[in-house]
Formats: C-alpha cells, sequence, structure tokens
C-alpha cells in the first residue's frame, strides 16, 4: 500500500509540473502569434438583441437566453461623447463593435487562438472616437459554449480610466478573499517546509497547495487581471489548470488529515483525478477538445468525492472526533455543502460570482486552521521559553548569574576528553577565585551584606572574563573561569581589569572587596589531568590568600 502513496504522490507532482509547462508553452506560443486585443461612469441602458431576426428589449442584470450562438445587441451612441469608452464583458465569445457598419474593435478570431477554440471570459474596454455621437453601435457575439449564450450582460461608458477602477470596484470583494487565500496558501506551505513536524508537514503542505491554487483560480475567474496584461489565454488556461489540480490536492490532504491512507475509494479518486488532468491536457494541446467543455466530467468526478467523503465521516464519526476536532469536521462538511451549491448555481447560471459561497466558506475554513497553528506556535513558544529558562536554571547560578556547578563539571568533563584524545591541542588556562573575609564580612554586618559581596564579586569577574572565558560559581564564596585558545596575554589583561575594578569597588564602597585568584597553565606532559591543572591553580590560589593575611597581620600590627 505504501507503494501506492508513493505513486500518488509522484502522480500530484507530475501535474503540478506539466500544469507549469503547459501554461509556459500557451503563453509563449500566445506571445509569438502576437494577438491584437484591444483593450464620470455611468451605466448604458436601452440596448436591444436581434435574435432571429426579431428585436428583443435587452434588460441589464436579467440572463438573456440565447438558442442561436450567433446574435447581436444594438444601441444608440449619446450624443455627447467626450473621449469616452464602452466596458462590457464577454463569457467564452468572440465579438464584434460596430459603428455605423465600420468594425472598430475585434476580439476573438478563431484563428488568432492557439490550442483552443474559445478565447475565454474577458473584459473589454473600447474607445469610441466623438464622432461616433448619437451613431447606432452594435456588438454582434459568437458564443463558443452554451454558457456564453446565457449570461447577463451590461454596459458602462466613461473614460478609460474611471471604467478600469469600476471593473476592479466590481470585484474588489472577490480580489480582497483571494488575495486573503494567496497569502494563506503561501504561508503554509512555508510553513510546512520549515516549522512543522514530519507527521504534518504533508497535510499543511497539501492544504497550503490547494488555498494557493483555489486563489489563483479566484482572482484569474474576475477577469481582472486582463485589464492589466495582454495576455488572455495564458490566464484563461492558468485558472483551467489551477481548477484541474485543485481537487487532487485536496483528496491527499483529506487522506492526510484524517489517515485514511489505506481507502481505496481515495485512492482511485485521486488517480481519476491525474488521469483526467492529463487527458485534458493532451486533448488541448491536440485541439481535439477545449478543457472547459469537458468539465463536466471533473464535476462529476467532484460530487462523487464530496458523497463519498460524507459517507467516510458519517461512518468514522466517533473515531475521527477523538483526534481530531469536531468542529474540524463539521467545517469541512459546510465547505463541501458550500461547493455544491455553487455547481448547481453554474449549471443554472443564475448569478455573476459562481465561486461566491465557496470562497467565502474556504476562507472560514482556512482561517479556523490558521487560528490552530497561531496557537500550536504560541503553544510551542511558551514550551520553547519555559525549555530555555529550565536549561538556564540548570547550568546558571541564580545570584550571580554565571555558570553554575552543574555546567562546570560538564566542561571540565569535555576538556578531560580531549586531553585523552589530543592533549597537544588544549591549549587551557584554568583560573580559580576566592573571596577574603566573608566569614568576617557576614558574622559583623549580616548574610545580605555577605550576599551583596558575592554578588559584586560575580559581576567584577564577569565583566573582567566573559569575553576570553566561561566565568563560573562552584561553591559559597568560590569562583572560576576556564580560558581556552586564549593567549596568555589576554589573561593578564583580563586580571588587570579586574583588580581596577576592585580598587574602583572599594574607592565607592565602605566595604573593602578583596579576591584571592590562582592559575594555571597547561603544558602536554607537564599535567596527566585537569585534576592536577586544578589542584595547581588550587594551591596558587591559596598562597596568593595566605600573602593577603600576612600583609593584613603586618599592616594591623603596625597600627597598634
Amino acid at each position: 500500500m505504501s507503494g501506492k502513496k508513493d505513486l500518488l504522490k509522484s502522480l500530484f507532482w507530475v501535474c503540478i509540473a506539466s500544469g507549469i509547462i503547459f501554461i509556459l508553452i500557451v503563453h509563449i506560443t500566445y506571445r509569438l502569434q502576437n494577438p491584437s486585443i484591444s483593450s464620470e461612469v455611468r451605466k448604458y441602458d436601452g440596448w436591444y438583441a436581434l435574435l432571429n431576426q426579431q428585436k428583443q428589449k435587452l434588460n441589464c442584470n436579467e440572463k438573456l437566453v440565447v438558442s442561436n450562438k450567433l446574435f447581436s445587441v444594438y444601441n444608440v451612441l449619446p450624443q455627447n461623447l467626450n473621449h469616452d469608452s464602452i466596458l462590457f464583458k464577454t463569457y467564452h465569445q468572440c465579438v464584434k463593435v460596430i459603428v455605423n457598419e465600420q468594425v472598430i474593435y475585434e476580439y476573438g478570431d478563431n484563428d488568432k487562438v492557439c490550442f483552443t477554440n474559445t478565447p475565454g471570459s474577458s473584459y473589454h474596454i473600447v474607445d469610441l472616437d466623438n464622432s461616433f455621437s448619437g451613431k447606432k453601435i452594435e456588438l454582434q457575439y459568437k458564443s463558443i459554449t452554451d454558457v456564453g449564450s446565457k449570461k447577463i450582460f451590461d454596459f458602462y461608458i466613461g473614460s478609460t480610466q474611471d471604467l478600469t477602477k469600476l471593473a476592479i470596484a466590481e470585484n474588489l470583494p472577490t480580489l480582497m478573499m483571494s488575495l486573503l487565500l494567496f497569502v494563506l496558501g503561501v504561508f503554509f506551505i512555508i510553513f510546512a517546509i520549515i516549522f512543522t513536524k514530519k507527521n504534518k508537514i504533508k497535510q499543511t503542505l497539501y492544504i497550503g497547495m490547494f488555498t494557493l491554487l483555489f486563489s489563483v483560480w479566484s482572482i484569474l475567474q474576475s477577469c481582472v487581471l486582463q485589464l492589466i496584461f495582454e495576455n488572455n489565454l495564458t490566464f484563461m488556461f492558468m485558472q483551467y489548470v489551477a481548477f484541474l489540480i485543485m481537487p487532487i490536492a485536496m483528496t491527499m490532504y483529506i487522506r492526510e488529515l484524517f489517515q485514511f491512507y489505506e481507502d481505496k475509494g481515495l485512492i482511485l479518486l485521486s488517480a481519476c483525478f491525474c488521469i483526467n488532468f492529463v487527458c485534458c491536457i493532451l486533448l488541448q494541446l491536440l485541439k481535439i477538445i477545449d478543457m472547459r467543455d469537458i468539465f463536466l466530467i471533473i464535476h462529476i468526478l467532484i460530487v462523487s468525492e464530496f458523497f463519498y467523503i460524507f459517507y467516510l465521516l458519517n461512518q468514522n464519526y466517533k473515531d475521527l472526533c477523538k483526534s481530531i476536532t469536531c468542529t474540524t469536521i463539521r467545517i469541512m462538511f459546510i465547505v463541501m455543502i458550500t461547493i455544491l451549491v455553487d455547481l448547481y448555481r453554474y449549471y443554472n447560471m443564475t448569478a455573476k460570482d459562481e465561486a461566491k459561497f465557496t470562497r467565502i466558506s474556504i476562507l472560514i475554513f482556512m482561517s479556523y486552521i490558521l487560528i490552530g497553528y497561531v496557537q500550536e506556535i504560541i503553544k510551542k513558544s511558551k514550551e520553547y521559553t519555559e525549555t530555555k529558562l529550565m536549561a538556564k536554571l540548570a547550568y546558571k547560578d541564580v545570584m550571580t548569574d554565571l555558570y553554575n556547578r552543574t555546567a562546570y563539571i560538564e566542561d571540565i568533563r569535555d576538556c578531560e576528553k580531549l586531553l585523552k584524545l589530543a592533549p597537544q591541542k588544549l591549549n587551557l588556562i584554568f583560573v580559580i577565585f576566592d573571596l577574603n573575609d566573608l566569614k568576617v564580612m557576614n558574622d559583623f554586618h549580616g548574610h545580605g551584606v555577605g550576599d551583596h559581596y558575592i554578588i559584586t564579586t560575580g559581576k567584577i569577574i564577569k565583566k573582567a572574563f566573559e569575553k576570553v572565558g566561561k566565568c563560573y560559581r562552584i561553591g559559597g564564596d568560590e569562583f572560576a573561569v576556564i580560558i581556552n585558545d586564549r593567549s596568555f596575554d589576554d589573561y593578564l589583561r583580563a586580571m588587570k581589569e579586574l583588580n581596577n575594578m576592585v580598587v574602583k569597588e572599594n574607592e565607592t564602597s565602605k566595604l573593602e572587596y578583596s579576591i584571592a585568584y590562582g592559575y594555571a597553565v597547561f603544558e602536554a606532559g607537564k599535567y596527566q589531568s585537569l585534576k592536577d591543572l586544578i589542584d595547581k591553580a588550587d594551591k596558587n590560589m591559596y598562597k596568593n590568600k595566605s600573602i593577603y593575611k600576612e600583609n593584613k597581620i603586618f599592616l594591623a600590627d603596625f597600627t597598634t
């Protein structure tokens, strides 16, 4: 069964690659052929349709049902044209604009279109010369499909700039939702690649791919891009390819989400979607039949898949709710229902925007998934912060913020390993510190002052040595520094800085700070273990402490 899973994944990515190659072929061919497409607003009413030699009043916002794929609509242009243009939209139709028996605009002739018989759906902005004022204008349509002969026709007149703004404004809700879905799709794909756990990578990737494909299809369906770019045919095929691959991505997502890996029905449906995609591409390239003319097949597959998924979810609802929230399943139901509703609206031709409900439901579904991922990110962030804090507490001394004895012991072990493997490569200076007169300070001034003594000493050691070594508090009043791969001069400079800071601290403090120290430099052959090195530094520290005490006794005797 794992072989079948790998085959389906391979088919999915083959479809993606094939779709991209197909779009590039169409785009390049179309650009080489270089077809000529021409591209205060007011609604332009008063049109009549000429159907079977009979004149029929054409009411805007009402569906015009035409039995003949060849028909015309006409009107009389206003008397006060002022460099105006006319805006209208075609649905898989060729169109000619004729004023005063002169063709001023032509779009979608078969001999100008590659790989297809349909020029797709498109907005048109046709410039009107001022001399056309009061003249008869006729639009001759030739519908390539039945859809084009049963659509709503709106006409607007105004400046080119205002008409472009109007076309964008009419589709603004669609564009905004589609762009939001596009961003979400890209986010999920990036999230899958970078952040997601292994068991969720495929699930996140597939839903990201589906959302991205749907957003591209939705944006292109509005036809607004045709007003900006001239290659309408490329956009049409991008829309078709996205539509054909979408169900594959969704099926793969459902299999990953609900863990229906072994379900033969979904495997069969996935294979059917892939085969359908490849067949559509081949038939289109060979110009045997247009993709749009066989969309019924993919619609049947989508409906079949939804009913099958309804069945699977209903059968496994209780078990699925244990691993997946019931809300996820319910929203999934809503998405599938809205897709079925929009499919009905598409075939009934009752609305301009046939994907309105689907777009809204998918946006809700993706927002819900996004919230889940954001919550997961917040949870992981808290866990990471807590883990980092625990790690800090495990290896940091709370009082001084230096590394603690645990960290010191681990680092000594690492140095011991290096000593055994390659002693000649070990360049190490070990320094140990001990506070002078801490007990006296605790006895005479209290433990609070003693703690302040320890904290201040820790700050001094850290500031002096943190750039050259790693600083530790290894006991009550004992500190250590491990200097690795630095020169002896670096150690001397750090010690000089430490002594200067102690002097400066004593100038402003009522208390006297004094730090005894000792060091040892590792030499291969001289020290058999780090214990010998540490013992040497420890002895040097006690010598330094003895000198301090002798000087203090001498000064006390001298003053008395």
